[in-house]
């Protein structure tokens, strides 16, 4: 009886392992044909379509070169662009390719839908022509910054993004360097060391089509430096407009002229005006504000001497319109003052008997320490220096 009971056992253990395998079978089957097949075939169709886009941009890279300056490169290598989204990327109908010709590197940007190419072969001529221009506008002429350069704008894919910034689409034939900047619209600027008053300056030499363009933005500025260009400058693609917006403008800059096609001249004088053992500079420049010792203020700095010292005099600043104010404390002093503690300076409004003050920013700049704070139109406002205990 038990040796019956046992065999039927094991039939039905045999039984159920062997839809087990089944069902096994079953399941690497539909696997296989449900998702690793069709994955196989998405992806040869996806190797299918990149080979045939790779083909077509090298054709019409190639064409458009020959077309331009007539002669074949040879291609390096090349990069399709992908737009990216939340979730990945997807592929676009244009992408980069590298070239040599006759030992000289060089790249193509081409749009097949657009059917439109763009190159940097001759972004260093392009840029010599630049040069030329700006030593013809001023003495001392030391170096250009190129902040935007060049036709191709929003390539957001890492790979190729950099190696896109200075392609140009038309042909420069030393003599229309005008139009070839106009049609790729711009952000340049010339540098000088010389102390150049741009502020005033009015006859520049600049080729008419860049302030006729109307397409796209052109701007070109002359910066003149009160000494020698700082190294902040020297780094790769440094955005000027920013520069200009900054503290380190009144530190480096004496004055510049903005030019642009799109917008008004901009000239501008940045004067550091000493009071006492501070500068003071207003963000925008050219702006009328006066600053001077204040005598016999009965303001409490500081609620708790443990906590701070007042050092210093204090400054009386008032302006005709609103405007940021930049205060420059120079190396010596603020490190004499350091030695009491953290330096910042504290603003509060003129009247005021009790320390609602309000602490600043604060930035180093080269050897200078520089704080700064919002003036409102006709509202005084008195200014100290405060060494916080660490």
């Amino acid at each position: 009886m038990k040796s019956k009971v046992v065999r039927n056992v094991l039939i039905a253990a045999a039984i159920g392992l062997g839809i087990l395998m089944l069902a096994c079978l079953v399941i690497v089957w539909a696997v296989f044909h449900f998702i690793v097949n069709p994955l196989s075939e998405r992806q040869e169709a996806k190797s299918q379509a990149y080979e045939a886009f790779q083909s077509s941009l090298h054709t019409a890279s190639v064409a458009y070169v020959e077309e331009k300056y007539g002669f074949t490169p040879e291609i390096i290598d090349s990069v399709q662009d992908r737009n990216y989204q939340i979730f990945g990327s997807i592929p676009l109908n244009m992408g980069l390719v590298y070239m040599q010709c006759d030992g000289k590197d060089f790249c193509v940007y081409y749009d097949l839908d657009a059917d439109c190419g763009y190159d940097d072969y001759q972004y260093e001529e392009i840029c010599a022509a630049l040069e030329d221009l700006f030593r013809a506008n001023g003495t001392g002429y030391e170096k250009m910054i190129v902040d935007y350069l060049g036709d191709v704008r929003n390539v957001e894919y890492d790979p190729i993004e950099d190696d896109c910034e200075h392609l140009f689409h038309l042909c420069y034939d030393g003599s229309n360097l005008g139009e070839v900047l106009a049609y790729s619209g711009f952000a340049i600027a010339g540098c000088y060391t010389a102390g150049e008053d741009f502020s005033q300056k009015t006859n520049w030499q600049v080729p008419q089509e860049l302030l006729q363009s109307e397409d796209k933005r052109c701007t070109l500025s002359f910066l003149s430096f009160r000494s020698a260009i700082p190294e902040v400058l020297y780094s790769a693609s440094y955005k000027l407009g920013y520069f200009l917006m900054m503290p380190e403008t009144a530190t480096y800059v004496h004055s510049y002229c903005s030019l642009s096609n799109t917008e008004e001249t901009v000239q501008r004088r940045f004067d550091l005006i000493p009071c006492g053992e501070i500068r003071l500079m207003a963000k925008e420049g050219d702006a009328a504000f006066t600053a001077a010792v204040a005598e016999n203020t009965e303001i409490q700095w500081v609620t708790d001497a443990a906590k701070g010292e007042a050092v210093g005099s204090t400054y009386r600043v008032e302006s005709e319109s609103q405007e940021t104010i930049y205060v420059y404390v120079d190396g010596e002093t603020a490190a004499h003052y350091s030695e009491k503690g953290d330096l910042w300076l504290y603003v509060c409004k003129e009247g005021q008997k009790t320390a609602e003050c309000v602490r600043s920013y604060q930035r180093t700049v080269g050897e200078d320490t520089v704080f700064y704070f919002s003036l409102n139109s006709r509202e005084p406002v008195l200014i100290r220096l405060v060494c916080e205990q660490n």
